[in-house]
């Protein structure tokens, strides 16, 4: 099921167009990433998909719920937390989500108690939030979040200002929201390294576009081998290729032809080449790190500009 979809959005600030075309969908239960560098309109793509900001051009749905024509009933599945969530900090933890609460009648006691436990602060929920470390706020920013029962949560940047304690214990928390609840999260992020560790997909923003969406970590999709063959016959190579529907895409680096491929295909390519009669010197599966996709985004684009 999709719970976000993205389909080509264009905003206009004043004469200046940021964002020139953005597409991407999110599953159920899927943590996706939205990268790219400062700047680059990951915050802007954010501000609309919340209801902030509104696009010149293309559609969001969220559940189905077109943002533009049902607002209300699309925002109902949706929380965000920009950077770093606001909290009084003379109230307790508790005190803070009972506030907030109150202003939804959708939220129960019970609604509240499993937020706090799936976040793990219930030994300090009754501690003032000015006693709290920025990892333990995070984690009540998403009690906060969850405690509604959304659909879809929104992250902007969430690991900022975190140590590596903070880092690991918002990374398992947010694996297991998306597992055992059932939660679709959507990260923003520059952090590639991070992101490797946590997201499912990731999709990559240049230029205020989105240029390249790949899976990582899946848990529901099928997994990708990224498999790379060396051939004195790439257009013959590459013309063999095309007829695999184990194939999902082709691309040239290096000299070398790289064939992203369903999960342990490459007996099958070997196979089918040698049965075409098309001369291949080596192939192998290279695992490809988040950074290295995106320095061949940002390559892409100088070469193309």
């Amino acid at each position: 099921m999709k719970v976000l979809e993205v389909s080509n959005l264009h905003k206009k600030f004043v004469k200046k167009e940021i964002i020139k075309g953005v597409d991407f969908f999110i599953e159920e239960g899927e943590i996706f990433g939205l990268l790219g560098p400062n700047g680059i309109g990951k915050t802007t793509v954010i501000k609309m998909i919340v209801g902030f900001l509104n696009a010149d051009e293309g559609s969001i749905l969220i559940m189905g719920k077109d943002i533009e024509k049902d607002r209300v009933e699309a925002l109902k599945n949706l929380t965000a937390i920009v950077e770093n969530p606001e909290m009084y900090p003379y109230l307790s933890g508790m005190e803070n989500l009972k506030q907030i609460a109150r202003m939804d009648k959708r939220i129960k006691k019970s609604d509240i108690e499993e937020a706090v436990n799936m976040v793990g602060l219930t030994k300090r929920i009754n501690d003032k939030v000015k006693t709290y470390s920025l990892g333990m706020k995070q984690r009540l920013g998403l009690a906060q979040a969850i405690m509604s029962n959304p659909k879809l949560i929104i992250l902007d940047e969430p690991t900022n200002g975190l140590d590596p304690t903070g880092i690991i214990a918002l990374r398992n928390t947010l694996k297991n929201l998306a597992r055992e609840r059932k939660i679709s999260i959507l990260i923003s992020s520059h952090i590639l390294s991070e992101v490797q560790l946590i997201c499912h997909r990731v999709v990559f923003m240049e230029d205020g576009q989105t240029k390249l969406m790949r899976t990582l970590n899946s848990d529901n999709d099928k997994k990708e081998d990224r498999v790379i063959i060396v051939s004195n016959d790439k257009e013959s190579c590459k013309k063999v290729l095309k007829t695999m529907e184990c194939i999902h895409n082709i691309s040239y680096k290096d000299g070398k032809l790289i064939a992203l491929t369903d999960e342990n295909s490459t007996p099958k390519i070997i196979n089918k080449l040698c049965a075409e009669s098309v001369e291949i010197s080596e192939i192998y599966k290279k695992y490809e790190t988040v950074e290295e996709m995106y320095m061949d985004v940002v390559n892409e684009v100088k070469l193309s500009s």
